[in-house]
């Protein structure tokens, strides 16, 4: 399910700007357009502010609103919100009332409702590097709060009051006191994914537990995760080796062993792009802060979607498959996983063992279905559940060793740099988030200003 991302934000804003519970409320609403698709004569209210800026990914539009606000003196909390939410206004009055009764600063943290299912919650906050059950270290895992609980269902409100400490949130609606960034700085410049999860372990260190908090009733609609994945997303698992580096959470074998498990399970279906991704992610990771100071961020993700078109023999054809196949329900004995593994599903197997024949494979955000079933087969057919494309993957024997080959060569080699680039990490960070770092990233000299503020006039 996909919208476009302008009509979300003008009916974001018309929502805000109809409450009736709001118009006593002193409100700002910024709008930083990246995509330069939006129109200053759509924002004639005069508590709405455009900005135009060139493409910095989502990390470098909110800061950039995040800077302006920080430039008046008229507000108090600043809320973040994404460009690609539905959104009923009275959270936003719920958000307000909250922190006008709290006794100390409070960053308010949405909880997020699945658009293609409206009764269900998605989360309600998450756990970073933590198992699922036990809440133990569990390196790059992401535990989703109350994930997939049903609101339809009365007896599961009452488990929206129970509350545990979370680690991150989303930024498709965080209230944050501006003291808050006064005090830890501004966002990390990732361009895309996990700079809030970033903030978020920021806040934790300096205040406790206890600043960060969900609150039932306060929430947004927003399409799921699993349902937005595209190829490039992988490419930015580079933002979480950089945010356990510098939360020093990070240790060289939890990430071989991740990464190594995450290249082998795309192999095994036979997804180049995939496991391509995540070798550059590793790759630029240990090139350390230059990745960030010197490349032009837009043009660099340009570039990252440019490797998307290297493989031939991945394709996307749109279908919709309604149900489960029964046959997906099974799962794989020891000695299938084995060879499985052993052979890269065939990848180091004589031509003449191939058959030319394919597979499907049914894939939810839980489950990936049985790899094994893909041993010896010349192609692999992947569905995602609630998506209407069927994934089109062809064995390529020399592409999946070279890449294999190319990580583990990768893997020795980054043994030697691990302390050296992690400490790199650690020392830029707080320059990476300071003001005076994103004037500079966002090209705010004063005549720049200037400009913005006569077209304002203008307008």
């Amino acid at each position: 399910m996909y919208f476009s991302k302008e009509a979300f934000i003008k009916r974001t804003i018309k929502t805000i700007l109809q409450d009736k519970l709001l118009q006593s409320k002193s409100i700002e609403i910024l709008i930083v357009d990246n995509a330069g698709t939006l129109s200053r004569s759509e924002f004639s209210d005069r508590r709405t502010k455009l900005i135009s800026q060139r493409n910095i990914g989502g990390s470098g539009g909110f800061t950039r609103g995040i800077v302006e606000a920080l430039s008046s003196n008229r507000n108090s909390h600043i809320l973040l919100l994404d460009d690609d939410i539905e959104l009923e206004s009275e959270a936003i009055y719920r958000a307000i009332t909250l922190n006008e009764y709290a006794k100390r600063d409070l960053v308010i943290a949405g909880s997020m409702l699945d658009l293609s299912q409206k009764h269900q919650l998605y989360e309600a906050g998450a756990l970073y590097n933590k198992a699922l059950h036990n809440r133990e270290f569990q390196a790059f895992n992401i535990v989703r709060l109350h994930h997939h609980l049903d609101l339809q269902n009365v007896s599961n409100l009452n488990l929206l009051v129970e509350t545990e400490p979370i680690d991150s949130a989303g930024f498709y609606f965080l209230s944050v006191p501006r003291k808050i960034f006064e005090s830890i700085g501004l966002l990390l410049p990732l361009f895309l994914k996990v700079d809030d999860t970033e903030f978020c372990l920021r806040i934790k260190e300096k205040f406790g537990n206890d600043t960060l908090i969900t609150f039932p009733g306060i929430a947004v609609w927003h399409e799921p995760f699993f349902a937005k994945s595209s190829i490039w997303n992988y490419y930015y698992y580079r933002n979480d080796l950089i945010v356990q580096a510098i939360h020093g959470t990070l240790r060289y074998t939890d990430a071989i062993a991740y990464f190594t498990k995450a290249i082998v399970a795309s192999l095994l279906v036979f997804d180049y792009k995939n496991a391509q991704m995540l070798v550059k992610a590793f790759e630029d990771y240990l090139q350390g802060a230059e990745i960030i100071q010197h490349a032009d961020p837009e043009q660099w993700h340009s570039q990252i979607m440019k490797l998307d078109s290297l493989f031939q023999t991945q394709q996307i054809q749109y279908h919709n498959l309604p149900s489960h196949p029964q046959t997906e329900r099974t799962t794989a004995n020891l000695i299938e996983k084995t060879v499985s593994l052993l052979t890269l599903n065939g990848h180091f197997l004589p031509n003449v063992l191939t058959q030319d024949k394919g597979v499907l494979l049914w894939q939810t955000a839980d489950c990936a279905g049985r790899r094994s079933r893909a041993f010896r087969k010349k192609r692999v057919l992947i569905f995602k559940e609630g998506g209407q494309c069927l994934y089109r993957n062809e064995l390529d024997k020399s592409v999946g060793i070279e890449l294999i080959v190319r990580w583990l060569a990768l893997a020795i080699e980054s043994r030697m740099k691990w302390s050296k680039v992690m400490t790199e990490w650690q020392q830029v960070s707080k320059e990476f988030t300071s003001l005076k770092f994103w004037r500079r990233y966002l090209n705010l000299d004063k005549s720049s200003i200037e400009k913005s503020e006569r077209q304002d006039l203008v307008a």
